[in-house]
Formats: structure tokens, sequence, C-alpha cells
């Protein structure tokens, strides 16, 4: 199968001011057409790094990709500084890794890590989760100085739905009265109701909104990562303003506290059915491994909760997750790990408590990779089935290559369902990240491999069933 027989959706041909594409996300839209989303890296491949995040939709009538769309951009520095070049732009605040999903009335949700200046990469402060309790409340915590600390937190953001320049008011940690600052919808900084600016690196000519979010704002959040929500109900053309949700389940001494890649879930069946799912991972503390857990929400994204940690047992770090739901209701997920077989848990109560960790030692892979799980509308031999998409790797130092997209047939047992990962297609050569989608009665995938120039180039990809020999599709 070639690629070149379907349209790309991020080319270096303009349509994106970007040095490089990474971190893939796909999903099938309930009309369905497919959304695609990616990190749009200015200057480098990795972070950190001045990072947007672009979105295209294909129109699965025409078959053509729509309107580039740029939908989370921080204006600290020009987009296109550093361009083709390996300058790391540390204290650029920037966006990273966002994963979608879309509810039953249409409405396409995007939860994406946000980074402060001087926070990406993990080079930021770890020591405080970045809110401060109030009474029963917890508020996101701004300081005037350039903290990495948990003291000197002194002012906090308080909401005020109905404020436009004043959306959210800042308040003293010590008695909760107003100061002259405010903050808009994008925590833009206002004081006494006037704008206040900040000039734009690295030419420093242009002013450009001050925000919270940059190295040089008269107040700043704490210097982590942080989980930044929007929602977009014209299928990404526009994308609402953004919510901070999530920090204040971040426990002392969880050195990583990051959302995971590619798409979300929303549950379809059971007592569950609408409630809204992303992974995350956390921990990294010198007693606490690092695992998954999912920010969920039962009122269709105003208010989040968080589930339990998944046991990792005696393997090493689980990251990177993504969830499939099974015909009764049973959600599984599927993890990034460190050993040679992909790491998966069950939920029988829609995410809030998870099996601990098992490796599925018919899914050998390169280790430490993301992985993209999705649940098949159709009957594969007359069971249902789901599909997984990884690198296998290349001995003997495991290099993300090799790539394997298996449909798995599904078993229902007294423990649970089983898989009988029955067909499989492979993608020769370099092979990291990757997500799937349908399109019609194909699978799609949007996966990264290296190239010479750009070093990384997304490639999208769709495989007809008969692709995998099959027996017999309903």
């Amino acid at each position: 199968m070639n690629e070149q027989s379907f349209a790309q959706p991020f080319l270096y041909d303009g349509s994106f001011d970007v040095f490089t594409y990474r971190i893939p996300c796909l999903l099938t839209l309930n009309d369905g057409d497919v959304m695609a989303v990616t990190d749009l890296r200015v200057n480098i491949l990795d972070s950190p790094n001045n990072i947007e995040i672009g979105v295209r939709v294909l129109d699965s009538k025409t078959v053509e990709w729509g309107t580039p769309i740029v939908a989370h951009q921080f204006n600290d520095y020009d987009q296109t500084f550093g361009t083709n070049t390996y300058n790391p732009v540390k204290d650029s605040a920037s966006f990273i890794d966002a994963a979608i999903t879309q509810t039953a009335d249409g409405r396409i949700f995007m939860l994406v890590d946000a980074m402060p200046a001087n926070a990406g990469g993990g080079i930021g402060g770890k020591e405080f989760n970045g809110t401060v309790k109030i009474g029963d409340a917890y508020y996101y915590a701004l300081t005037m100085g350039d903290n990495t600390l948990a003291t000197g937190y002194d002012y906090y953001m308080y909401p005020n739905p109905n404020g436009e320049y004043d959306k959210y008011i800042v308040k003293r940690v010590s008695d909760s009265t107003d100061t002259e600052y405010t903050l808009d919808s994008h925590f833009n900084v206002y004081q006494n109701g006037v704008a206040l600016t900040v000039k734009q690196k690295p030419k420093n000519e242009i002013d450009v909104p001050m925000n919270i979010f940059y190295a040089a704002s008269v107040l700043k959040l704490h210097r982590t990562s942080y989980f930044y929500l929007s929602y977009s109900d014209d299928k990404g053309m526009t994308w609402s303003d953004p919510m901070l949700i999530g920090s204040e389940y971040r426990k002392a001494g969880e050195t990583v506290y990051n959302k995971a890649p590619g798409v979300g879930l929303v549950i379809q069946n059971s007592e569950h059915a609408g409630r809204i799912l992303f992974p995350l991972y956390r921990g990294g503390d010198s007693s606490t491994p690092i695992s998954v857990s999912c920010l969920y929400s039962d009122d269709n994204g105003l208010t989040w909760q968080m589930s339990e940690t998944i046991s990792v047992g005696d393997f090493p770090n689980a990251t990177e997750a993504q969830l499939v739901e099974l015909p009764d209701g049973t959600l599984r997920i599927y993890s990034r790990g460190q050993g040679d077989y992909i790491l998966f848990a069950d939920s029988t109560d829609g995410g809030v408590t998870f099996t601990a960790f098992r490796e599925d030692t018919s899914l050998i892979y390169c280790r430490d990779c993301m992985v993209s799980v999705l649940a098949l509308p159709w009957k594969i031999d007359g069971r249902d089935a789901i599909a997984i998409s990884y690198p296998e790797g290349e001995k003997p130092d495991g290099k993300r290559a090799n790539g394997v997209i298996k449909i798995g047939l599904l078993n229902k047992t007294k423990n649970g369902y089983e898989v009988e990962w029955k067909y499989s297609y492979s993608i020769g050569g370099s092979y990291s990240y990757s997500c799937l989608a349908t399109n019609g009665q194909r699978i799609a995938v949007l996966y990264e491999r290296d190239m010479p120039i750009h070093t990384n180039e997304l490639v999208y990809l769709e495989l007809p069933l008969e692709a995998f020999d099959m027996i017999d599709v309903e």
C-alpha cells in the first residue's frame, strides 16, 4: 500500500510554518469525516520548543483535507523564529501532545499539555502542582517572581464567568481580596482594565498581549505542566475559550504529570454512557513508578474527576496510553511500557478503577513508544474486533521501526475478554508514534517516520480490510 495514493494532511508545503511535525492524533467524527491533529514544532524535533497545535479535517466524500487550522498558539515568540534550525527555545510558552474525542452532540474536545516559559521538556519546577486551596476549592496560583518553589505564590485566579477582560480576578492568597489585575479568557493580563503587553521575541519590536504563560509577564503560573481543555462545535474551524483542569490532583513529589497523546474516549454503553475520559501518566518520585490515570467528566466537560492510578506491579513505568470500549462496556487501556510486550488493564466501572497492568505476550514491540488502539465498527469472522498499531522494533537496539497494525478478535470468558490477534499488516522501515481511525470500510493510520531533511514526517495511510487477508467481514 503506497501512501502516495492518499492526500496527506501535514506536508512541508507552507500550509503550516514549521520545522517539523510530531505526535499524530486521528479521529473518525460522527459524520464519517476524519480529524487529524499534530504538534507544529517551529524550531526543533523535540521539546523544549516553540510548539503549536495544528488541525485538519478530511472530507470523506471529496477525500480532500480542509483548511489548515492552528488551534492553539502562544505569541511570546515570532512564529517563524528559528524555522529550519535546531535551536531550542526554552523560554517559549508551548503546547504539546494533543488528544481529541467527540461526544454524541458533535462537540469535539481537545486536551493538550500547556507549558509556561522554561517548563517544556520537563525542565520546569516540580515541587508544586500550581494550585492553592482556598476554603474547599482549588485555584490556580500566580507569582510576581520567577519562582520554581512551592512558596511565594501570593495570588490566585478566581473565575468570573460573566467577565470579559476580567474572566478571572486575581486575588491575594492572604485574605482573598481583589488586586488591580484581571485575566481574560485566554489568560492575558490586564491592570485596572488596561491590557498589558510584552515585546515579542526575538526581535523585541512587536507588542503582544501579556500572558501568564510568558517569561516576561508580571504575573506567572508555576513553571510546570498544565492540562489545557477546549472544544469545537464546528469540526475544528474554531475552538472555545480554554480551561485549565486537573492540577489539584497532582500529588507532592510527582515529577511527571502529563496527558497521553492521541485520542480520549466517550463511553457508548453501560450506565456510564456519555462519560468523557482522557488518559494521563504521573509519578516518578523516588518511591513511585510512573503509571496511568484517567481524567473523566460526567457533565460534558464542565467538571473533571481523577481515576485511581493503575498499578504497574513489578513492571517498569507505564506512560502514554489509549482506551478502547469492549462490547459489554468494559474499558481496556493499552499502554506504552519499557518491557518487550505492550501492557493492558481493564475497568468495569467506567474508568474509575482498573485491574493491575498485565503484559499481552502476543504484542511484541520495540519498548518505550506510543501505541494506538481502536474498536472496529465491523464484525470480523462473526466476532467483535479491535485494532492496535505500534512499532515491533528493529533488533538489536529496539529502534522504532517495522510498524504493524493488528486486528484482534474478542472472546468473552468468565475472566473477561481475551483477544486473538489473528490478522496483521506490516509497514516496513521507520515507524514511531501512530494513531488509528476508520474511513468508510478502511482502517486509517497517521504515523511518524524519519526523513533526512526535517527529521520527521507524518504519513496518512488507509488500508482496505482485504489488505489483512480476512476471511469474513460483516
